[in-house]
């Protein structure tokens, strides 16, 4: 499934973004409708991850319902190279955006957040008031991606 999907043959039916947070995370995902997504991850996050990623899985198991992102494999891609290319590290994950429009009624409004459980430079609105007005804005605001702050104060 996953080779169909990010195959070379569906090379024009995926988006590669860079995120533009700190962390510069490249994310790879097909452009219409995709239920999973890749997503780039340094050396201390593959190695985090690979020490909790059987009970992680089992605790998706138990509680379908979850609000956790749902990870379903880290990988570690290395290139030949004469190993002068350090090794691409990657999760897979489920894609929660995956939103059928149909599901969704015209006023229907969907905001997101990063959330990474601190507010120290966590903010993409300049004016904390902003939020309050958000509803007003939201066909100017709604590709923003909010953060820990915005999420406070709305």
């Amino acid at each position: 499934m996953i080779r169909s999907i990010f195959s070379l043959v569906n090379i024009n039916e995926i988006d590669i973004s860079i995120s533009s947070g700190k962390g510069g995370s490249f994310f790879i995902k097909p452009i219409h409708g995709g239920r999973m997504l890749i997503k780039s991850i340094t050396k201390p996050e593959y190695e985090i991850i690979q020490n909790f990623l059987s009970d992680y899985y089992c605790y998706l198991l138990m509680n379908p319902n979850t609000y956790l992102c749902p990870i379903l494999g880290a990988y570690k891609l290395k290139l030949q190279q004469n190993n002068q290319v350090p090794p691409i590290m990657f999760i897979l994950m489920r894609n929660v955006l995956n939103i059928d429009p149909q599901d969704l009624s015209p006023d229907d409004k969907m905001y997101l957040f990063d959330l990474k459980g601190s507010v120290h430079g966590r903010r993409t609105l300049e004016n904390p008031a902003e939020i309050l007005n958000y509803e007003e804005n939201y066909q100017f605001h709604k590709n923003l991606i909010l953060k820990d702050t915005d999420f406070f104060q709305s």
